[in-house]
């Protein structure tokens, strides 16, 4: 496969629109878009996946553990969703807004961002509200 359309494949994976210039420049036909953003979507689909999956474990074997967030973040399942990289962000932000948790040690390493006021620091509810609105401000979540 050409190094162009990989490229152009990885982008539409991580939800680039496939543009007909980039197509082009990438030596296909704008009738190889439909198999491109196929191919996006199910990548997409099985990243969701393995990020529920996860989400279920981290939450399973927690149960042992403390409530301390340092412990909680150094479960392995936590781990493994920060490994998955900040494509993953979104879905940590719509799981913090669905059931929140204690998603914040992976927010911050994902996206190199604390948005907690200081004031808010020990109170989960404004620290979720915190991130939240990060998200959203961020085009993370719907405003």
């Amino acid at each position: 496969m050409g190094s162009n359309l990989q490229s152009l494949i990885q982008n539409a994976v991580a939800g680039e629109p496939v543009s007909p210039a980039a197509v082009s420049s990438g030596g296909l036909s704008e009738s190889e878009i439909p198999a491109i953003a196929s191919i996006a979507a199910e990548a997409t689909a099985q990243r969701e996946r393995r990020f529920e999956l996860l989400v279920i474990e981290w939450k399973v074997q927690r149960n042992g553990y403390s409530s301390d967030p340092l412990e909680l973040a150094m479960c392995i399942p936590y781990q493994k969703i920060i490994a998955m990289g900040p494509e993953v962000v979104p879905l940590i932000l719509r799981e913090l807004e669905k059931q929140p948790d204690h998603w914040f040690w992976a927010l911050n390493m994902l996206t190199d961002s604390n948005p907690i006021a200081p004031g808010h620091r020990g109170d989960f509810s404004k620290m979720v509200e915190d991130w939240l609105r990060w998200g959203r401000e961020n085009g993370f979540l719907p405003i």
